[in-house]
């Protein structure tokens, strides 16, 4: 019963306005009912909203530990390492969404998070493996050709493997035979 009058309290101070006194109380509620999906989802929007990451990180670590949910731990993972990204944390925001691929290693979303972090931490052949996983799993169209493009710099410019980069761009052009910037590509690496 406290935690419902934690909670209810936390709504009536949200709604005239008195933000900081909401958030004690929605913590009061996690403090007696840890798994408090109302005060959770409350509590984390008002951090959002306030772009109060660290303390929004923070409730969204808790929250994976207080799951046993794995779709739920899949998205809070790649939510908290979207905040963990913007507060300038890439390799704990990899860590969390390398947990994500562990529960669902063929989501598009995890994947192309994984090889955005990858390149941002210089790890390319980490980068290679998610691109190259992204490219199997997406049916033709501009996403997959993105990809494909993706791997095609990243083969000719980090890792130097020419024919590696001229088979994605070929196949890029396969699809779309007027791109003219992925035909100059191609020439490039004949140079």
């Amino acid at each position: 019963h406290r935690a419902r009058f934690w909670l209810d309290a936390a709504r009536l101070r949200q709604e005239r306005g008195d933000v900081e006194l909401a958030i004690e109380r929605y913590r009061h509620v996690l403090e007696a009912e840890p798994d408090s999906a109302s005060a959770f989802n409350e509590l984390s929007e008002i951090l959002l909203e306030r772009a109060e990451l660290e303390p929004l990180a923070d409730l969204l670590e808790f929250r994976i530990g207080q799951t046993s949910d794995r779709n739920e731990i899949f998205e809070l993972s790649l939510r908290l390492a979207d905040v963990l990204v913007d507060t300038a944390q890439s390799e704990a925001a990899r860590r969390h969404v390398e947990q994500a691929l562990e529960i669902s290693p063929d989501d598009s979303r995890a994947l192309r998070a994984h090889a955005g972090l990858c390149l941002d931490l210089d790890d390319f052949r980490a980068a290679e493996g998610s691109l190259v996983r992204l490219r199997t799993l997406l049916p033709e169209g501009a996403e997959r050709r993105a990809v494909l493009r993706s791997l095609g710099d990243l083969y000719q410019g980090r890792l130097g493997s020419l024919e590696k980069a001229m088979d994605a761009y070929e196949a890029i052009l396969a699809e779309t035979p007027d791109d003219h910037v992925v035909a100059r590509r191609l020439v490039s690496v004949f140079s």
